[in-house]
């Protein structure tokens, strides 16, 4: 399976877009749960999300995998080996 989609590089550093793997989602549950970023509360009640746990399986399903029937799975985005980003990608055919 692929991993590497897309690399751009740019005058700041390289930018990529790459598959979701086990090891990202420890960064992205504290992102979501421990980080002091003011944006992420513009956007989602804290309050109301699932605890870690049940959002960490929920990562974990949206990994890619092999099969043709998995309707959605989860790419990152990495610039200079760092992870800013995740998006959900579905297929809807």
């Amino acid at each position: 399976m692929r991993k590497d989609y897309a690399a751009i590089p740019l005058s700041s550093g390289l930018a990529s877009l790459r598959d979701l793997a086990p090891k990202n989602i420890d960064h992205i549950l504290h992102y979501f749960y421990e980080s002091n970023d003011p944006a992420l509360d513009l956007v989602i009640d804290r309050d109301r999300l699932p605890q870690p746990e049940k959002m960490r399986r929920f990562f974990l399903n949206g990994i890619r995998n092999s099969s043709d029937h998995q309707p959605d799975y989860y790419l990152r985005y990495v610039f200079r080996n760092d992870l800013p980003g995740i998006v959900k990608l579905t297929d809807f055919g």
